[in-house]
């Protein structure tokens, strides 16, 4: 006896091919459905920065904070904030361009790398507090007597490849004395804890109190005794804001200060610090409860 079975070979092909189109279809809602997901987070993402500078800064001492503009690229690694502006009771910080470089690839190794920093036509307050402490725009910091622990070492290290700052003025508050630092360019290259043998490059262009000033110099931030080294020029700064250094034994001086000299930092268990160059002063007059004493061009 002979079998017929016509007709099964072609049912099985149409469920075979219906099964493969709603594989297809379920595999393209998929796909849409994690497109539609990746844009909504990609345009979320400078949002959520933004909200999280904002409530950063405001538990940190801030009573308004406003940003015009954030954006961000995370494929690039590329930040940029346009017109921060923040204040304070103790201070205000404004910062019309800010851009931020970081690099990925080294947070598998447990590095946090920013590729370059870049501040733009901005105004910083620093204040040094009697206590100790010190207040960075609006931002209370405390002072190292304050620390009571060590910290141990974290396992994460960072480095800087690039930071540069342009048109930014810098107004340092201390109890005996102000400064008011007109940068008009200021750059470091490369400063990474995992070579800390390697210097971190310097370079300023910068007027102090309205005198003339720059600075070229080498930097090694993490070695275990930070060194510093360069060549410092000032043209002309006013020593009469420097009066309270000097109290009680002067009860005042004025008169104007040149600098052309190299320098040599080493902080250590004490902070160790050599010259070498020309100082001058002009018009020099100081006042002390017994005396009064005047030099028109003093030297050495």
């Amino acid at each position: 006896m002979t079998e017929q079975t016509t007709g099964s070979a072609p049912e099985e092909k149409r469920s075979t091919a219906s099964a493969v189109g709603v594989l297809s279809k379920t595999w393209v809602r998929v796909f849409l459905v994690a497109a539609v997901l990746a844009i909504v987070v990609l345009t979320s993402l400078p949002y959520g920065i933004s909200y999280g500078l904002k409530r950063w800064f405001l538990a940190n001492g801030a009573q308004s904070v406003s940003v015009e503009d954030i954006d961000f690229n995370p494929f690039t690694g590329n930040l940029h904030v346009t017109d921060l502006r923040v204040t304070g009771e103790s201070g205000t910080i404004r910062m019309n361009n800010a851009a931020f470089r970081f690099a990925w690839l080294p947070l598998w190794q447990k590095r946090f790398l920013l590729e370059a920093l870049v501040f733009e036509d901005g105004e910083l307050q620093v204040i040094r507090e009697p206590e100790g402490g010190w207040i960075v725009g609006v931002v209370k910091l405390a002072g190292v007597d304050a620390v009571e622990e060590p910290v141990e070492p974290s396992a994460w290290q960072m480095g800087l490849r690039q930071i540069e700052v342009r048109n930014t003025r810098v107004s340092l508050l201390f109890p005996q004395f102000t400064n008011n630092i007109e940068i008009n360019s200021f750059s470091l290259d490369r400063a990474v804890a995992w070579e800390p043998d390697v210097p971190a490059t310097v370079s300023a262009d910068y007027a102090l109190d309205g005198a003339p000033a720059s600075l070229e110099g080498q930097v090694f931030p993490f070695r275990k005794s930070p060194e510093a080294t360069g060549h410092l020029k000032v043209e002309g700064v006013d020593v009469g804001r420097y009066a309270g250094l000097l109290q009680p034994m002067l009860t005042g001086m004025s008169g104007k200060a040149s600098a052309d000299m190299e320098f040599s930092v080493i902080a250590a268990d004490e902070i160790r610090v050599s010259n070498d160059g020309d100082l001058e002063f002009e018009d020099l007059v100081v006042t002390a409860e017994t005396f009064e004493t005047s030099k028109r061009s003093l030297g050495w």
